[in-house]
């Protein structure tokens, strides 16, 4: 067996070692969420365990490789995708033998999750905002009648302010 060296610049193997060390961490959070939602068996635990530890180090070590705002947009790109993705980041992994997966909803990518959740943060505050007839304020505080009908606002002392004065 011969060996070759091969001389690379030193700003091309960073870049190697950054893009392997970002395509490892992404890899591995997709096995954590791919295990995380589905029927394990023994050794599938065992695989799911180790994932998360190895995960749990290369985001720990992200920062010391890549510049600390780019490693933490990496991060947060993934943990979006936890939230966001049910476990799935691709159709492709859903298992048509297994009725208990059509219970679930899936979507094609994380754009189109996002989506509709904002179509429906969007609906419900729509809702709300329509719901409840707006009270009268005057300089940001609630305006108040009193028992002849005379409008007022309180202070945070509690005292009145008439808005209109009192015919004599």
């Amino acid at each position: 067996m011969n060996k070759i060296t091969v001389g690379i610049e030193s700003d091309a193997f960073d870049l190697i070692i950054q893009q392997t060390l970002v395509e490892d961490y992404r890899s591995l959070c997709d096995e954590v969420r791919r295990l995380e939602n589905k029927f394990r068996k023994p050794y599938e635990q065992e695989d799911l365990n180790d994932s998360r530890r190895f995960r749990d180090g290369l985001e720990a070590i992200l920062p010391y490789y890549l510049m600390s705002d780019k490693a933490q947009a990496i991060i947060d790109e993934e943990y979006i995708k936890n939230e966001y993705s049910d476990g799935v980041t691709n159709a492709e992994f859903i298992d048509p033998t297994n009725p208990m997966e059509h219970e679930v909803e899936y979507f094609k990518d994380l754009k189109e999750k996002r989506i509709q959740m904002l179509e429906e943060q969007v609906e419900y505050l729509m809702k709300a905002h329509h719901s409840h007839p707006p009270e009268p304020t005057f300089d940001g505080r609630k305006i108040h009648s009193d028992q002849w009908g005379k409008r007022y606002v309180m202070n945070e002392n509690g005292i009145r302010t008439y808005l209109e004065p009192f015919d004599d």
